[in-house]
């Protein structure tokens, strides 16, 4: 998705601004962690709104570049004819996509209960709440209320549940209020807050 430069970029610009990583995560409603990985160009899933956020922030802007000869176009069909024939491969991509779907919904699951089971208040947000995750979504999580445990515990917490899949943390606290309102409002469209009792 991204050049090698692009790493780079948002490194030095972050740092000519002034802002540390975790500065720049609160800002985003991101982790540092994250902030990190998009750094070092080792992150293997990071949405689209996600990346502009965090572009908005440090005043940089996104280009998608023009696609390569014969990519441009997918085959759709229209309204009275015949849906094009799948492909195996495009079959196959499929089913792996519901898998992953299926994987994450459960791993998920896991995680909402171990947060709340700790007094955590937390929801689904993001793709998953949405009903559009992808095969390259990673699991966001809304942090309502942290019951009284540490960042970095709540995210121990779903790291181990989630057993290497990607994901993303926004504590509510911290997280711009304007975007904090689309965030729950896309949010109520699909996932219930997890409160403890």
């Amino acid at each position: 998705m991204f050049t090698d430069d692009f790493g780079r970029i948002v490194r030095e610009t972050r740092l000519r601004k002034g802002l540390t990583q975790q500065a720049l995560a609160a800002a985003a409603g991101l982790s540092r962690a994250t902030i990190a990985q998009v750094e070092a160009g080792t992150v293997s899933d990071l949405g689209v709104r996600k990346v502009e956020r965090m572009l908005a922030i440090l005043g940089l802007g996104l280009r998608i570049g023009a696609a390569m000869p014969g990519e441009s176009a997918k085959l759709q069909a229209r309204p009275g004819s015949r849906a094009p024939a799948r492909t195996r491969l495009e079959r196959l991509f499929a089913a792996r996509s519901a898998d992953r779907k299926a994987r994450a919904a459960a791993l998920a699951g896991k995680a909402m209960s171990r947060l709340a089971s700790q007094g955590v208040s937390a929801r689904l947000v993001g793709s998953m709440a949405r009903g559009g995750f992808r095969p390259d979504s990673d699991v966001d999580f809304l942090i309502e209320n942290r019951g009284g445990q540490s960042e970095p515990r709540i995210i121990d917490m779903i790291e181990r549940e989630l057993r290497g899949f990607p994901f993303d943390v926004i504590f509510a606290e911290r997280a711009d209020p304007r975007m904090l309102e689309t965030i729950r409002r896309e949010a109520g469209h699909g996932a219930s807050p997890v409160r403890a009792n």
